[in-house]
């Protein structure tokens, strides 16, 4: 089982970009559980987005560690970075 945690504030894209990666992943045969969080603020508020994946079915999606974080308030992400790193987590995962 592998889990992706995205990070930010209200307005940045952070649901958007998790739904986006949950479809594009359960359109490579991976199961899917997607939680959002967020305050009632429209914009400014905190917003999390925590997608977990496999190609087992996922009973339980709670997760203790996050595999990747990317926290919109502090670093710029592009799309190539995101897909080379989920790509090395599942070679990772792999080998384990």
């Amino acid at each position: 089982m592998h889990n992706i945690l995205i990070q930010g504030t209200g307005g940045q894209g952070v649901k958007t970009l998790a739904i986006t990666l949950a479809k594009n992943l359960e359109s490579q045969g991976f199961n899917i559980s997607i939680m959002v969080e967020y305050d009632s603020y429209v914009r400014g508020g905190k917003s999390d987005s925590l997608i977990v994946f496999s190609k087992k079915e996922i009973l339980n999606p709670l997760v203790e560690e996050h595999d990747l974080v990317y926290d919109f308030t502090k670093e710029i992400v592009n799309k190539e970075q995101i897909e080379e790193d989920i790509k090395n987590l599942l070679k990772s995962k792999k080998k384990k």
